[in-house]
């Protein structure tokens, strides 16, 4: 996959997770850099994006456990292939 595809594939991804406060927002700069990392060629993270958002969600959390975040649940699954 070239640069471009691997912006263009995140930024629709990044569509489906709302931008809100600082939690929400880490919660978007974790997702993105993973996912562009997941779509290198030097990969250290899975081409999983339900993966990608959980753990950018629990690296949140371990920040502040009580941060209330939103994402598209269903899309990631189906985007996984499990939904």
């Amino acid at each position: 996959m070239n640069r471009d595809e691997m912006f263009t594939t995140a930024r629709r991804e990044l569509g489906h997770i709302p931008k809100g406060a600082f939690p929400q927002g880490l919660l978007r700069s974790n997702y993105w850099m993973m996912r562009l990392n997941s779509l290198g060629r030097k990969r250290e993270y899975p081409d999983d994006p339900l993966q990608l958002i959980e753990r950018a969600a629990a690296d949140v959390h371990l920040f502040d456990p009580s941060a209330t975040l939103e994402y598209d649940r269903d899309f990631f699954r189906k985007q996984s292939g499990r939904g």
